[in-house]
């Protein structure tokens, strides 16, 4: 083996020296950088670490919320529950209410035909009676006037007899008649109650007037018509200013009498004045006789019977 020289052993401790020297300066720099990244993975390791805690910490939240949860749920099932319970009861009651509502309008329609069947009896019964009615009225006015006709008449006939006799004693040449109707008519000529055949009362014109009012005070149920009558002739006197026509003159000669017999005590009510001018003559020709006897006071008695 050849030995080396010492050029050769300088180069070759050279050489060693600088591999050396690489790898250590490789191994301290490989060295920094795993340090360096040790120190990053255990501040990592830390971070995870802290997570982890703080994990656990949130898991140990959730887990107490979850049981409370599960308390919640298990209150909410037995409300639910609860709530399924009256739900069922509250159907039965509907369902009950239901059978009653349809039980009542059963009924409800059963009455109210029941109600239409009364009150079409009602209505019939009601025009039953009505009918009942007229008919007992129609009878009663029948009656009425059976009873009133024969009252009338015997009225009538008792009012001749009487006034026909109080005439007699004074007045017999006075003569109470009596009408198709059935009503007395008294005719008194204009002379006994009137002067001159004008306006004011003759000296026997308050006894005969007194004689007619005792016999209508005895009767309250009659009328009495007075009716002013005159000749054809027309006014000419001073009576033409105030009664230029005979239908005034006639009718104020009536209306003069009924006055009278009222201060004598008979009822106004009973008592009608009227004046016919000269329509209803008792003659007919135009001389003084006829005019005289035209010229009068009609004095009606009527039956009725109030």
């Amino acid at each position: 083996m050849s030995r080396l020289t010492a050029t050769q052993i300088i180069i070759f401790t050279s050489t060693t020296l600088v591999a050396s020297l690489g790898a250590n300066i490789w191994f301290f720099t490989d060295q920094s950088a795993m340090k360096a990244e040790y120190d990053q993975q255990q501040l990592e390791i830390q971070s995870l670490t802290l997570e982890l805690a703080s994990n656990k910490e949130l898991k140990s939240d959730q887990i107490q919320r979850l049981e409370q949860m599960n308390g919640q749920q298990s209150e909410l099932a037995e409300i639910i529950n609860d709530l399924q319970v009256e739900f069922m009861t509250l159907n039965q009651q509907y369902l009950n209410t239901v059978d009653t509502a349809d039980q009542t309008r059963q009924q409800l329609t059963a009455a109210q035909n029941k109600i239409q069947t009364l009150v079409q009896q009602l209505a019939d019964q009601k025009r039953q009676l009505e009918e009942a009615n007229i008919t007992i009225r129609n009878q009663q006015r029948s009656l009425k006037a059976t009873v009133s006709d024969s009252q009338t008449n015997n009225t009538i006939s008792q009012i001749s007899a009487e006034l026909t006799n109080a005439l007699s004693e004074k007045y017999n040449e006075l003569a109470v008649t009596q009408t198709a109707s059935g009503d007395l008519t008294l005719n008194v000529p204009l002379e006994y109650i009137f002067k001159d055949s004008f306006l004011n009362f003759s000296e026997d014109a308050e006894p005969l007037l007194q004689l007619i009012a005792d016999q209508v005070k005895q009767y309250p149920s009659i009328d009495v018509t007075v009716v002013g009558h005159s000749d054809a002739r027309p006014i000419v006197s001073d009576l033409a200013e105030r009664y230029p026509t005979n239908w005034e003159l006639s009718s104020v000669r009536a209306s003069k009498i009924v006055v009278q017999l009222i201060e004598l005590g008979v009822n106004e009510s009973q008592l009608i004045a009227a004046g016919k001018a000269s329509n209803q003559p008792v003659r007919d020709q135009a001389n003084a006789e006829a005019w005289s006897l035209n010229r009068r006071i009609e004095i009606r008695f009527h039956g009725i019977v109030r």
